[in-house]
């Protein structure tokens, strides 16, 4: 475990594993700059000034589909392109990384995976929004339903407790896919397996990954405050991303070989 995390600061030695990273923080930003104003227009519209029509739990998912169809339809689409650009990003750190590929050929390798990032995407997205419409029915409920508030808060904890593990039993998913050449289906029932034995270990290994990715992206953050030229302060915020981004998926890719040695 340690010494996955200590890989990730193989950037130091090879600088051109930010490369990878950096051009998928570049594709991020862009698409995020394509679609802020819708995010924004509907999170603030529904969830800070509250303009939802006086409607049951159950119409409220139509209401909102009918006010606001363009805003979902857009974030929809823009968080399958997130999706698919971060399993670009760990497609080719899979190739550069255990293939030994060079950068262009490792894009080049993720590219042509295209079709099978699409099918990844669209099912992670399905997934997640499946999770999302219980979770958020059971939030409802603790607030719409007499009686029933202790119940359905207790079941959104442990809803939210299985969402955890599923997580942690399939997060290795698509590196299956990416190195071991397997179908989704395969993929998913070989990341369940593996993490049968390993389970505490990954959920330690992920929060301590995820810890020190989100120290590497805050120091730069922190860092994109001081300058006054604003390009500065940007491309410092964005190669803090890059890092964070490089130093995260070189330690997972790293650990997953770990665990099948």
């Amino acid at each position: 475990m340690i010494g996955a995390l200590l890989s990730g600061l193989e950037i130091l030695k090879r600088p051109q594993l930010l490369l990878i990273a950096l051009l998928g923080s570049i594709a991020n930003s862009f698409i995020l700059l394509l679609s802020v104003d819708y995010y924004f227009s509907f999170f603030y519209e529904v969830f800070v000034l509250g303009e939802i029509a006086d409607s049951s739990i159950i119409d409220m998912p139509f209401y909102l589909l009918a006010t606001y169809a363009t805003e979902i339809l857009v974030i929809v689409l823009t968080i399958i392109a997130s999706l698919m650009v971060w399993l670009y990003v760990l497609y080719a750190y899979s190739a550069m990384l255990s293939q030994k590929k060079k950068v262009i050929q490792a894009l080049s390798f993720a590219i042509s995976k295209t079709p099978e990032i699409a099918i990844v995407s669209s099912f992670l997205l399905a997934l997640s929004f499946l999770f999302a419409a219980i979770l958020f029915f059971f939030f409802i409920a603790t607030f719409s339903f007499a009686g029933f508030e202790i119940v359905a808060l207790l079941i959104l904890i442990a809803a939210l407790g299985l969402g955890a593990y599923i997580y942690l039993k399939l997060s290795f998913t698509p590196l299956f896919m990416a190195l071991g050449k397997k179908t989704l289906k395969q993929s998913l029932g070989l990341s369940w397996k593996l993490s049968a034995k390993h389970l505490l270990q990954i959920a330690v290994f992920l929060i301590l990954l995820s810890t020190i990715s989100g120290v590497i992206a805050g120091v730069f953050s922190l860092l994109s405050e001081y300058p006054e030229n604003e390009i500065i302060a940007f491309v410092l915020l964005l190669a803090g991303i890059a890092f964070s981004s490089a130093y995260y998926n070189i330690g997972f890719i790293r650990y997953f070989e770990q665990l099948q040695e």
